[in-house]
């Protein structure tokens, strides 16, 4: 039903004739009851506004939908503010300074009094003039005390022995002498090869025969490395010695222990080995105490005498050595100086027949 009459509704809207908006005449309105023909000169607006009683929502000429308004709005009420102006006299009148506060001579003035300085929390010290710190004579002042490598023994050697006390040593502790090699100094076999040569020596052992018979006339033969070996350890030593110009000393010791290269990689071989390697250096720090370079692993003076270890390889193969370089420079020196005393056979002989 409400469909039908919107439907009807709107074929009414459409039906009517289209006409001016000015022909069509205003609806009138109610103000207090009563029925206005003409549209006021003001609109209905604002607080001051007369409230409506009733709306029509729907514009001539339909029939009119009227709605009921609720007349009961309380209009608000306002409050002016009455604004009081200044009086002439109060303008032209000048207003009198107030009287200063006036003191009493005769009551005494109240003085603050110092309060006590707080005692100090700590005592005060004299500061003493510094002293002057002197200069260093020497480079080792510079840094801390290193281990004195020249007391280190290893396995029973030591830097400075002699060759035939190292032989002594290897016999009670149960190293085996596996090598023994001689040498002569360089600048005394150059030396001796042209006095063999010299001599109408032209075949190479003559002249080796020749130079090493000269050499122990001489007694510059002497004994340059002794090779040592544990073979059920796999341990094997090598000492290094000087000339005779330092009196034939061990300046060099190198020790090498090489680890089980059948072990592979399963747990109980890696097991092995690191056994070994935990084994070792605790022998290490217990021996000779912690080094002074931790990088390197070194015990004292690169530039004098020093010791380093170190374990490479997944053998975890071992190696120590001892080295004197003090001792080594001593002997290089010494050479220098007997080189300039030796006298080589002269090949020159076109100005011994010139007259003074």
């Amino acid at each position: 039903m409400k469909k039908f009459s919107s439907v009807l509704l709107m074929s009414v809207l459409f039906s009517l004739p289209v006409c001016a908006q000015e022909d069509i005449p205003m609806a009138p309105e109610i103000i207090d009851g009563k029925t206005q023909t003409s549209v006021p000169d003001y609109p209905n607006l604002g607080r001051h506004s007369t409230p409506l009683s009733s709306l029509v929502i729907t514009p001539p000429p339909l029939p009119p939908v009227e709605i009921e308004l609720d007349t009961k709005r309380k209009n608000p009420t306002t409050t002016q503010i009455e604004k009081t102006e200044p009086t002439e006299s109060v303008l032209q009148k000048p207003i009198p300074p107030s009287k200063p506060i006036e003191l009493n001579k005769d009551v005494p003035i109240a003085k603050s009094e110092p309060k006590p300085a707080p005692a100090p929390v700590l005592p005060k010290f004299e500061k003493k003039p510094k002293e002057p710190t002197p200069m260093p004579t020497d480079l080792s002042d510079l840094f801390a005390e290193t281990a004195d490598v020249k007391r280190f023994n290893l396995s029973g050697f030591e830097l400075g022995m002699t060759p035939d006390e190292v032989k002594d040593m290897a016999l009670d502790t149960g190293w085996k002498i596996v090598a023994q090699k001689p040498a002569i100094p360089l600048f005394r076999e150059s030396f001796y090869e042209q006095q063999c040569r010299y001599q109408g020596k032209r075949i190479v052992h003559e002249i080796n025969d020749c130079i090493e018979r000269t050499a122990k006339n001489d007694g510059v033969f002497y004994i340059n490395e002794i090779i040592l070996t544990r073979p059920k350890t796999r341990e094997s030593i090598s000492i290094l010695f000087t000339s005779f110009a330092t009196d034939n000393r061990a300046y060099k010791i190198y020790y090498q222990n090489l680890g089980d290269n059948s072990l592979g990689f399963t747990p109980k071989n890696m097991a092995a080995k690191l056994r070994r390697k935990e084994m070792f250096w605790n022998q290490m720090f217990e021996a000779y105490g912690y080094p002074d370079d931790a990088d390197l692993i070194l015990w004292g003076d690169f530039q004098k005498a020093y010791m380093q270890a170190t374990m490479s390889g997944s053998n975890y193969d071992a190696y120590i050595s001892m080295e004197d370089k003090e001792i080594q420079d001593k002997d290089y020196f010494a050479a220098e100086d007997a080189a300039r005393e030796l006298r080589y056979p002269n090949q020159f002989t076109f100005f011994e027949m010139m007259e003074d």
